[in-house]
């Protein structure tokens, strides 16, 4: 969660070595994957999860290599595909980056699919709502898991804008680097200030 990728991925394997039956190891381990550039594994291993996490995991891995029509397809599978949000969001899907929808049209997508906002188009406006559910959730006290996938160089846009650090800092990353070492993403500028890329 704090951008150190490959260490987390190693991590997640020595879990499932010890609790190889975790549906929460699991989901994790698959998106590490996704983050660490392993499509293809990502693809099969997101095929044995359960089916929630399935479809939204292999409809978050499709989107994000531009595969829309297998994401749309994907998320059709999902326990709760009836749902407007659900429907909503096969049909963004289905239209691609070209169909896109001005950022104050676009639905506030709950976060297991907020993954979405990609498939809008990456101005940097869009690809920023995906920060309005972790926000939410760090002003509520709960600084958690889905920060991980921001890591992804999709979301390169959103890594770069103010926003981003101000959550950063907000949720105690930056601190937990000044103590403990900087990931690859992120570094040090002058003073208190620092970068993401």
């Amino acid at each position: 969660m704090a951008g150190r990728l490959k260490d987390g991925l190693d991590m997640l394997a020595k879990a499932h070595i010890v609790e190889p039956f975790s549906p929460v190891a699991a989901r994790f381990a698959n998106r590490f994957l996704w983050m660490n550039g392993n499509i293809e594994e990502a693809i099969a291993q997101a095929k044995t999860l359960r089916p929630g996490d399935r479809a939204a995991n292999l409809a978050m891995i499709y989107a994000s290599t531009g595969r829309f029509a297998e994401a749309a397809d994907a998320l059709a599978q999902s326990p709760n595909a009836n749902s407007s949000e659900i429907s909503t969001a096969i049909h963004l899907l289905r239209n691609g980056p070209q169909g896109k929808p001005p950022i104050q049209n676009l639905s506030a997508y709950p976060q297991a699919i907020d993954f979405l906002y990609l498939a809008a188009g990456s101005p940097e406006p869009v690809l920023a709502r995906v920060l309005d559910n972790l926000e939410l959730r760090v002003a509520a006290g709960f600084i958690g898991g889905e920060i991980a996938f921001l890591w992804h160089p999709a979301y390169a846009p959103v890594r770069k804008t103010e926003r981003f650090k101000s959550f950063l800092q907000q949720a105690g990353y930056v601190e937990y680097w000044r103590a403990r070492g900087w990931p690859e993403f992120c570094h040090p500028t002058t003073g208190e200030d620092f970068a993401c890329e």
